[in-house]
């Protein structure tokens, strides 16, 4: 695995040993990452794998305390690939899930689950294993925030590009939910104003509201939701309604513990109203 980046909402380890639960500050709990009982997560985390010499072998869904099941024929060849990371002198892979918007895998019940990948290297006759986070399935996300990111050109990083728009496989995006509400917003006022014989009229006025929310997060979704403010297109649903932020900004405060973060967030999108020219009398 490439250490130091985590951009993805569902992050993956090279041992279940990394994952939250066996943080020294959590203390064994877990954290519930939200994921739909039809809507699978998507992913992408790079590794030291080979590309040339290196393919998906084996993807089992883990039902933590229940059954492990064999779902590489569900995802490999439904949006699940192994490729090219494209780094300079180096051979290094990315493996990503895009769910195939035509085929929706089905959690077999609401739990905890985690996936294990297997790559096997031809080249030195090894299979490499993949453990990602434990995440929660539930049946209903009508209370959480869904938010939907991209850009229709790669980001770049020390490691490779991020690739979301890919020659080879195609297109990309993130999602997530979050357990939190949009509420309290800021109003905001920009003037500019002439000052003459001790008057100030005002020549124009700009009003814009900022929604906000705030979220308890681990360390791993701080580091992925850092990108939604790095991708152009941003689409951010609760309760009914649809956003489409124009900009973005968050701020992590650690809690006493150290293990997570209150993560507030506020986004802008297009209402601002003008007046211009001033007031008549």
């Amino acid at each position: 695995m490439v250490v130091g980046y985590n951009i993805s909402p569902l992050p993956f380890y090279d041992s279940v040993a990394e994952q939250f639960e066996n943080h020294p500050c959590a203390f064994g709990v877990n954290y519930p990452l939200l994921c739909g009982l039809n809507q699978p997560l998507p992913f992408l985390f790079y590794t030291n794998d080979n590309p040339d010499e290196s393919r998906i072998t084996s993807v089992s869904l883990i039902q933590v305390g229940v059954q492990s099941i064999d779902v590489t024929t569900d995802f490999v060849g439904n949006g699940l690939v192994i490729y090219d990371a494209d780094v300079q002198g180096e051979q290094k892979s990315f493996i990503r899930f895009a769910p195939n918007q035509n085929y929706h895998y089905t959690f077999p019940a609401i739990g905890l689950y985690y996936f294990v990948i297997g790559v096997y290297d031809r080249e030195g006759d090894t299979t490499n294993y993949y453990y990602s986070e434990k995440f929660c399935v539930t049946d209903n996300l009508r209370d959480a925030i869904e938010i939907t990111y991209t850009s229709p050109v790669n980001l770049n990083t020390s490691f490779g590009d991020i690739p979301f728009n890919h020659i080879a496989v195609g297109t990309f995006s993130f999602k997530v939910w979050l357990n939190a509400l949009i509420g309290k917003p800021d109003y905001t006022f920009e003037e500019v104003e002439t000052v003459r014989t001790g008057y100030s009229f005002l020549e124009r006025c700009t009003s814009k509201k900022t929604y906000q929310f705030t979220v308890i997060v681990p360390e791993y979704l701080c580091d992925a939701l850092r990108l939604i403010k790095l991708c152009p297109d941003v689409v951010i649903e609760h309760k009914g309604k649809i956003y489409t932020p124009i900009s973005f900004d968050m701020n992590a405060s650690w809690e006493e513990q150290g293990d997570l973060a209150s993560l507030k967030a506020s986004f802008d999108t297009d209402n601002v109203i003008t007046a211009v020219g001033g007031y008549q009398s």
